[in-house]
């Protein structure tokens, strides 16, 4: 059931997002798509987006769509693989697949979109294909540089030949079906094969301000798996009474302040410019933002993909470091913290690389690939 809360006007391409989000608020989907979703309207095309209720948009037409269910074997087995990121997570499973793809023909029958935009959703791209429809992808390397997983692959081929589609050897190679792929960050962070044929561009939002340095951190920490209690402490323990403010947000905090450290009931992105460093999740919306305005960061990750490779990325390109999160403790959170603004390397980097994503400029460039 469609929920308008918008008028659908009658100029403008209709553009459908199908992100794929699991943290809702937090998720580098959401933030992506809520960018999108700002960028449409200012160009007077009409958006709708396909996802779960937890993840509503401002001014947008909303179609609704199960979120996928967790699998055990996630926790256990998470790795570099995109393939068997989206597998074990339950989102790339036949069952999941198959309901997804019926809920995006169901949006696509109701809003008739020209072009529909997914972000790690791949039952967009079957469904784009079967209805006919342009579909472009955000696309990120770690698509491109791993072994196929068996079961991933055989999962979604069984699932491709249930709809007449061509069946593929991995994830990515699904991609090239799109018209265009689209990727954020400069080639040292994301590099990609010639073949993949990727439209680059620097900045996941809209232009950033250039704003003044201030005297502060944020810590976002989406995903961690450590428990509220314990990352406070930490947390607490090392940066309680430090001559800058901290800000901090992780699901379960309990929103305080303490002398110069503030808590937060959610990620504040706006507090990132200016900041003199971030210490975050590898979320990959984070980690671009971070990146663009030139901010060092520690990233505090976890084996999935997305995270571990972002985390690689930034210690290969010299613009931060990356923590396991089974090895956080004060000490290391702190040790690593002093070392990353303490070297001038890691500053000149993030100012080589800032450079760099700003010539590649915002996201208002998709608008001329329309």
């Amino acid at each position: 059931m469609c929920n308008y809360s918008c008028m659908l006007y009658n100029f403008g391409m209709r553009i459908l997002i199908a992100p794929l989000i699991h943290t809702p608020k937090a998720d580098a989907a959401y933030y992506l798509t809520g960018n999108l979703v700002s960028l449409f309207a200012q160009e007077d095309h009409p958006c709708a987006v396909c996802t779960s209720s937890h993840s509503r948009f401002h001014s947008v037409s909303f179609f609704p769509a199960a979120p996928y269910q967790t699998s055990r074997l996630f926790a256990a087995h998470a790795d570099r693989s995109y393939d068997a990121w989206l597998y074990r997570s339950g989102a790339g499973s036949s069952a999941f697949l198959e309901a997804d793809i019926a809920a995006i023909h169901s949006a696509i029958k109701q809003f008739k979109p020209d072009l529909i935009i997914t972000i790690d959703r791949t039952a967009a791209v079957i469904a784009a294909r079967e209805a006919g429809i342009r579909c472009w992808a955000v696309v990120h390397n770690s698509m491109y540089n791993s072994r196929p997983t068996k079961k991933a692959v055989q999962s979604l081929n069984a699932v491709l030949s249930s709809h007449n589609a061509e069946q593929v050897l991995n994830f990515g190679e699904l991609y090239s079906y799109c018209e265009r792929r689209f990727c954020f960050g400069p080639i040292e962070i994301q590099p990609f094969p010639v073949e993949a044929d990727v439209t680059r561009i620097g900045i996941q939002s809209l232009y950033p301000l250039h704003t003044l340095q201030t005297n502060r951190i944020c810590i976002f920490l989406g995903e961690v798996k450590q428990k509220p209690n314990t990352l406070s402490k930490i947390i607490t323990d090392a940066f309680l009474g430090a001559p800058y403010a901290v800000y901090t947000w992780f699901p379960g905090i309990h929103p305080e302040t303490q002398g110069n450290l503030h808590f937060l009931s959610t990620p504040r992105e706006d507090l990132l410019p200016g900041s003199i460093a971030i210490i975050h999740d590898g979320n990959d919306y984070l980690f671009n933002q971070s990146m663009v305005r030139g901010i060092p960061q520690l990233l505090i990750y976890s084996r999935d993909c997305l995270r571990i490779t972002n985390a690689l990325a930034a210690e290969r390109s010299g613009i931060g470091i990356g923590i396991d999160e089974n090895d956080l403790t004060m000490s290391t959170l702190y040790e690593n913290y002093r070392v990353l603004l303490s070297n001038d390397r890691y500053y000149e980097r993030n100012q080589a690389i800032a450079d760099q994503c700003n010539a590649d400029l915002d996201l208002s460039e998709i608008i001329k690939y329309l």
